[in-house]
């Protein structure tokens, strides 16, 4: 077999910065409208990752990883779109059976290196096209980056878009690279680095085969014998057409099956990002009420430094008011004690109305009443003095 090459490319309309585009995009991968340079007995595309509303499935993606649709700032790159494919004699080359077991291994080896070049995160949409010139396979990709920013430290790291990530500097080449190495198990190889050779938008090669058909036409015109050949070999293609149809069905129910899969796993990953999300919303509220919990806490702590700090100083009022009341009753006995020893009518009036007095004190410290919590606070010569000026007056 003749030297191959592994090609892909991305859009030569750039990245997608508008809906209306990502919606002209969707129509032409889903054929939601006749494509004149596409074959109408051909099967119809595959969808080998992704939904047929690619709208939908880009703003699902986006929500996923915390990006609004409707906050994307303006001329923002939402999506890119690459196409990998062969060149066409690879997917040609040898008998039928043999070149759709080679088809459908590049199949899966494109899939695979779409997967772990971008990421399965990155990607919205792979559909395979077989009803063209050549089989080949769109990829709609979102250039999501996780990144810090600096003006915002304490975000921590969130998703955003980036379109350098995609196709920033040597990017173009590295994936050219990647996916040379991918496809080189298959025989193919890569092109020239830096040959400025573009990708042929199939209109172009649809207008190349409609000349290339007119000359036939007229040389069949001109040569009956040509044009006898020519319907024998369009009987051998159809003979031919009628294996690679049946082929071609086998491989892409084989296709299916391994789409089906790739949904389950999809689907698992789904509901394990769903428990793993509703057991951090759990964690954070435990976190909340161990918070409120530690501020009650601490709450009681200050309430209870506050009654303690009261308390002392309630103490401190108790000794010093029982200190001042036993002063004033030692002085109240001793005054009252000389003036008992002075016969009642020699005393003068004033003396006699102090003694009252001093009797009348005597009767209010039997009254003195103190709390037994505050009693078993106070200092043993404080109790004592309580003791003395209540209990033996009593």
């Amino acid at each position: 077999m003749a030297e191959n090459f592994g090609i892909v490319t991305f859009s030569d309309q750039g990245p997608v910065k508008t809906w209306s585009r990502l919606a002209a995009i969707a129509s032409h991968n889903n054929r939601e409208k006749p494509e004149p340079h596409c074959d109408p007995r051909a099967p119809g595309p595959v969808r080998l990752w992704g939904g047929a509303d690619l709208i939908t499935e880009v703003k699902t993606r986006l929500r996923d990883h915390q990006i609004d649709p409707a906050g994307l700032r303006k001329n923002a790159a939402i999506a890119f779109e690459a196409i990998m494919t062969a060149s066409p004699k690879f997917f040609t080359y040898g008998a039928g059976v043999e070149a759709q077991k080679r088809t459908g291994a590049w199949i899966a080896a494109a899939c695979s290196f779409a997967r772990d070049f971008w990421g399965g995160n990155r990607i919205v949409s792979m559909v395979l096209h077989v009803d063209e010139t050549t089989p080949h396979i769109h990829v709609v990709l979102l250039p999501l980056v996780e990144k810090t920013y600096r003006r915002w430290p304490d975000r921590g790291k969130t998703w955003t878009l980036e379109a350098k990530s995609i196709s920033g500097p040597g990017m173009y080449q590295a994936v050219h690279d990647a996916y040379a190495k991918a496809m080189s198990p298959l025989g193919l190889v890569r092109g020239v680095s830096g040959s400025r050779a573009k990708y042929r938008p199939y209109a172009v090669e649809l207008a190349e085969l409609d000349a290339e058909k007119a000359r036939a036409v007229a040389a069949a015109d001109a040569a009956a014998t040509a044009q006898a050949l020519a319907s024998e070999q369009a009987a051998k293609d159809a003979e031919r057409n009628k294996v690679f149809l049946k082929e071609q069905a086998r491989l892409l129910e084989e296709v299916n099956a391994t789409r089906r899969a790739l949904l389950d796993a999809q689907a698992e990953v789904g509901r394990e990002r769903a428990k793993i999300r509703n057991k951090a919303l759990r964690l954070e509220a435990l976190k909340r009420q161990i918070e409120a919990d530690a501020a009650a806490v601490q709450e009681n702590r200050r309430a209870a430094a506050k009654d303690r700090h009261e308390a002392r100083m309630r103490l401190f009022d108790v000794k010093q008011s029982i200190a001042e009341l036993a002063k004033a009753s030692d002085f109240a006995e001793a005054l009252g004690a000389a003036l008992l020893s002075v016969p009642h009518s020699e005393l003068p009036s004033g003396a006699r109305f102090l003694l009252r007095k001093l009797q009348d004190l005597n009767l209010a410290s039997v009254l003195v009443r103190v709390s037994a919590a505050d009693r078993e606070a106070l200092p043993l010569q404080t109790r004592r003095q309580l003791d003395r000026i209540t209990g033996q007056r009593r």
